[in-house]
């Protein structure tokens, strides 16, 4: 599978956010990019729990 382009910024490692991708088989699915990697979730709660954690771990604050 080939690296996916983020065209959101340079900097893009710096602030995890959340996009939306395709699987392998073709299908839509949330995408949440920070940390140097790209975790794809299935429902829109688990991307939230996700970006969440990866803002906690980078010092970010997230609102509750």
């Amino acid at each position: 599978m080939a690296a996916a382009q983020l065209i959101q910024s340079d900097d893009n490692d710096l602030v995890p956010f959340i996009t939306v991708e395709c699987d392998d088989r073709g299908g839509t699915c949330w995408a949440v990019i920070g940390l140097g990697k790209m975790i794809r979730c299935y429902s829109g709660e688990r991307a939230i729990a996700v970006l969440q954690w990866m803002c906690i771990s980078r010092g970010i604050t997230v609102p509750q």
